[in-house]
């Protein structure tokens, strides 16, 4: 293949089944970042599970997860079928280390507060509603989290605390206002700083969920990660090394399962130590080449002394976002004069080899893929999954699939007919026999009839059809 059609190449066009390596992604803006935070970074290797029945969206697979994307989406991620890059490597420049701080005081006279943030679809809601007792949409339609959430939680101890369920993100970046929401109640910029952040992690996806859980472990506010799904990872192959990933984080961690129930006394008790201990906490601090570390300098000598509270390690993190995020966003209530700045520094840099945003997502990147290294082993078989994938690709065929899925239905409906005949005939002779009897016992008059054609006619005639119904409930659970 020449190197004009490996330019031209992009992953909406990859085949299904096929591998490719990720070379650049077009555009400009808050989307072309956010594909970068989904792990699509030049030099990552993808692989193109299956298409829609309609052709859109597409899913792939990548750093051990899968992604679903818009064909349209998918155009601005170009690729190449050249060998494949070991993306785990650490890049030159950038490194991640935990150092200690002193705990921070608490900014609030009121009750302590405790923030619940997570992934959308990790399990954040469901563990809201096990923890507190409140009855909250589960889901992600349109304005179901758009808002906090808070609820009154009683602890191992007799104080109170308020738990509050922010909207779900993937990272600290935001360009809406409704993203907005969880960066500002973490880092305390229109609330007091919470006392504790409960990160609520997918144990089955720890590669798509440790991204923002690097971002809140930068910051000096005490982050406690509470691992869902910990009892899908077995079906899945997985095996989690708690205590290097807890080392390398320098975050507790506790698996839990929000659904069933499973761990969470051990997470109330940890959150109860967290918020009573005074001692000094690790830190993560990201360090870049010197370009960016320049950048963010220059970056931070903006960030107003309201919005990070005289931390430096919360001043670093909104000079970060304030990279990532500042630009094309609908953002408010950004001062003027970090705008212009973050404008002139990304018009300075316009030319620079490689974009400063993609540098810094790939250095995390880099410290994830080596921290899941050392505390995560083992997937699902290949040969397993491979065939699925077969499976998958042959079945949703628009063709082949909807032939498939009328046989289905029509094997489901003939089966409520002719399966539960048997049945359906007992029941009709058991109320046959027992109309017979208060025929034969009770004496003709209005009763007789009341009872014959009436409660047992009626009775037979709702009943005859209880056999179909369960089965169909069966078969559609199945």
């Amino acid at each position: 293949m020449s190197n004009d059609s490996h330019a031209q190449a992009t992953l909406a066009s990859l085949p299904e089944g096929k591998r490719a390596v990720v070379c650049a992604i077009s555009g400009h803006g808050a989307y072309r970042r956010r594909l970068l935070e989904m792990g699509l970074i030049p030099g990552t290797t993808v692989q193109m599970v299956r298409t829609a029945p309609l052709g859109d969206p597409i899913e792939v697979r990548l750093r051990g997860f899968s992604l679903s994307l818009r064909r349209k989406d998918a155009a601005q991620v170009h690729t190449s079928s050249a060998a494949i890059v070991n993306t785990a490597a650490t890049t030159e420049n950038g490194q991640f280390n935990l150092h200690s701080v002193k705990a921070p005081q608490s900014q609030s006279t009121e009750k302590k507060r405790i923030l619940l943030v997570g992934n959308p679809n990790s399990g954040k809601t469901t563990l809201f509603n096990r923890l507190s007792g409140k009855r909250s949409k589960v889901g992600n339609y349109p304005g179901v989290t758009v808002e906090k959430k808070s609820a009154e939680l009683t602890l191992s101890s007799s104080e109170k605390v308020e738990l509050i369920d922010l909207p779900g993100t993937y990272s600290l970046r935001a360009n809406s206002p409704e993203e907005r929401v969880a960066v500002d109640a973490v880092l305390g910029r229109k609330t007091p700083a919470p006392d504790l952040v409960v990160m609520v992690a997918d144990a089955t996806s720890l590669s798509r969920n440790l991204y923002l859980a690097t971002q809140l472990a930068e910051s000096p506010t005490p982050l406690l990660i509470a691992l869902n799904m910990w009892d899908e990872k077995e079906s899945l192959g997985l095996d989690i090394n708690l205590e290097s990933l807890q080392k390398g984080l320098g975050v507790c961690c506790v698996p839990i399962s929000a659904t069933s129930g499973q761990g969470l006394d051990e997470l109330r008790a940890q959150m109860q130590r967290m918020l009573t201990q005074n001692e000094s906490r690790s830190v993560l601090c990201a360090r870049y080449d010197a370009r960016i570390e320049e950048v963010l300098g220059q970056v931070e000598n903006e960030i107003p002394e309201a919005w990070h509270h005289g931390s430096a390690a919360r001043k670093r993190l909104w000079a970060s976002w304030a990279l990532l995020s500042i630009g094309e966003d609908e953002l408010h209530e950004v001062p003027d004069s970090l705008r212009s700045t973050i404008r002139d520094l990304c018009e300075e840099h316009k030319k620079d080899p490689s974009p400063m945003d993609q540098d810094m997502i790939r250095e995390r990147y880099a410290f994830i893929d080596n921290l899941l290294r050392q505390c995560a082993q083992g997937t699902l078989p290949i040969a397993r999954r491979e065939l699925q994938d077969r499976l998958d690709r042959f079945l949703l065929q628009p063709v082949i699939g909807t032939l498939v899925f009328l046989t289905l239905v029509f094997i489901l409906f003939q089966s409520l007919f002719l399966w539960v005949e048997p049945a359906i005939s007992a029941i009709e002779t058991s109320i046959s026999f027992l109309q017979n009897l208060v025929q034969n016992t009770v004496p003709s008059g209005s009763f007789q009839d009341l009872i014959v054609n009436g409660v047992l006619a009626g009775v037979g005639n709702v009943i005859a059809f209880v056999p179909q119904i369960a089965l169909l409930f069966f078969m559609i659970s199945a």
